[in-house]
């Protein structure tokens, strides 16, 4: 049988179809930012094939043509309250980027050099993992991080991620996430980089400017180089922060005076009778950037901070509740940092027909006598239900998120996953925030204040579990 595309017409549709695949193609490069940009001359010097594009397997074909070599020892990473394992840390020597990379991208504004303090230098940064004694390694996994840096500009982008069945970074990879339109950046003149990125800084960044001052003058520019930016002018970030902070001491006194006046019920009357957070002050708690600026928890603060229920009874364990509605699939993965298969029936999003069920009705809510919040108290009157589950403290715990409209309807979310370590006697709430103006999607995580008001959780990427053995 003759295949229906023989003629001019089926010429001129083949035609249209080969430009349909280099328009699908062309936003990878046309909308790639500086960084994104220089992955892709990184990772493809000789361009994308063509109808190929880009892909998450090329970090995995970097890696198993020529495995690093840990070089050096970073120490055990600090996990916080997270006592489910210990991580160290390993860094691999170097590589700048060739100068024919420089050179062939479209700008250079951060005056990249071959050699030298301002040249971009490109490491990994692999682990092992070593579980507690008392806890199950089903779901254990070890992650590896490339890198690339710029000493001179204080610059660390996000080059690509790699995740192990093993704990030590062995055998093949079975997941891999970068993005090579707006990899995610790190800037020292901006912002203090988080504790792990400060040690890999040092350990690359050091060495470069010895080497290029002098020991005295390389040591006085890489303290520049990490010194705290100056203060946000009024109106920035700045004043999100200093207000969380003055509304966690505030609710930490309250709730000190009211413990004081009942022992009995101490932890009720904190979650009853401190006043309610105004609206203005709400919202920011709400918008707040969750690993960005967020306020440091104050010193013995835990229990003053966040809903409580019952901490002599349930020492270890926390609480937290999930909103589903409208089309998504909402999961919960216990006891780890990884999405896991059965995560959506835990979390109590069931199948995708409870979760679209949800367009046309209100499905039963499953409680379990945690308090309400300002986003619980906004939901009311919409077709979406909740979940409140029961999880452990000081282990990793997973909440991801999917959300698949009708069509016409903003179109749909992969599912995206977080990990965050929750605190003994603590109530969360987790959600997906649907930007549609920006075509975005964020899995929120925030603890329950007393008063409903939320305060945002600090979160990591979660990806999905190792594959169970067969």
């Amino acid at each position: 049988m003759k295949h229906p595309t023989h003629g001019r017409a089926a010429r001129l549709r083949l035609a249209l179809t080969a430009l349909s695949i280099v328009a699908l193609h062309a936003p990878a490069l046309a909308y790639a930012d500086l960084y994104g940009q220089l992955l892709q001359e990184v990772d493809y010097p000789n361009g994308t094939l063509f109808g190929y594009g880009l892909s998450k397997r090329r970090p995995v074909e970097i890696w198993q043509a020529a495995p690093p070599q840990p070089t050096t020892s970073l120490g055990a990473q600090d996990m916080g309250r997270d006592h489910s394992r210990t991580i160290e840390r390993l860094i691999s020597a170097t590589a700048t980027v060739p100068d024919t990379v420089i050179k062939a991208l479209k700008n250079n504004p951060t005056d990249a050099k071959p050699e030298g303090p301002s040249a971009w230098r490109i490491y990994w940064v692999s682990e092992r993992v070593t579980p507690a004694a008392d806890v199950p390694q089903a779901r254990m996994f070890s992650s590896a991080q490339r890198r690339f840096v710029q000493c001179e500009t204080g610059r660390v982008v996000d080059a690509g991620t790699l995740h192990f069945a093993s704990l030590d970074n062995q055998g093949e990879p079975y997941a891999s996430d970068i993005n090579y339109e707006r990899p995610r950046v790190w800037n020292t003149k901006l912002r203090v980089l988080p504790t792990p990125l400060m040690t890999e800084f040092r350990a690359v960044c050091g060495p470069v400017f010895t080497a290029a001052l002098g020991e005295l003058a390389g040591r006085e520019r890489l303290a520049q180089v990490l010194a705290p930016p100056p203060p946000l002018p009024p109106g920035g970030n700045g004043l999100v922060s200093a207000a969380l902070m003055k509304r966690l001491l505030d609710l930490q006194a309250a709730a000190a005076a009211q413990a004081a006046a009942s022992q009995a019920t101490a932890s009720q009357a904190a979650a009853s009778s401190v006043p309610v957070a105004s609206p203005d002050m709400t919202a920011l708690l709400e918008t707040t950037e969750t690993t960005e600026a967020s306020a440091p928890m104050p010193s013995g603060a835990t229990g003053a901070t966040g809903s409580t229920f019952e901490p002599g009874i349930a020492r270890k364990k926390a609480r937290i509740r999930l909103h589903q509605f409208n089309g998504l699939s909402g999961g919960l993965t216990k006891a780890a940092a990884c999405v896991a298969p059965e995560s959506r029936k835990a979390g109590g999003a069931g199948s995708i027909f409870k979760a679209i069920g949800s367009m046309g009705r209100r499905p039963a809510s499953t409680s379990i006598g945690m308090p309400t919040s300002s986003r619980t108290e906004e939901m009311r009157g919409f077709n979406g239900y909740h979940v409140e589950r029961e999880i452990d403290a000081d282990m990793p715990v997973a909440v991801d998120y999917g959300y698949g409209g009708p069509s016409g309807d903003g179109g749909s979310c992969p599912q995206i996953g977080v990990s965050f370590v929750p605190e003994a006697g603590v109530d969360y709430e987790a959600w997906l925030d649907v930007n549609r103006s920006l075509k975005m999607c964020f899995v929120r995580v925030a603890r329950i204040l007393p008063g409903g008001a939320l305060l945002p959780e600090p979160i990591n990427g979660a990806p999905e579990c190792p594959p169970t053995p067969r």
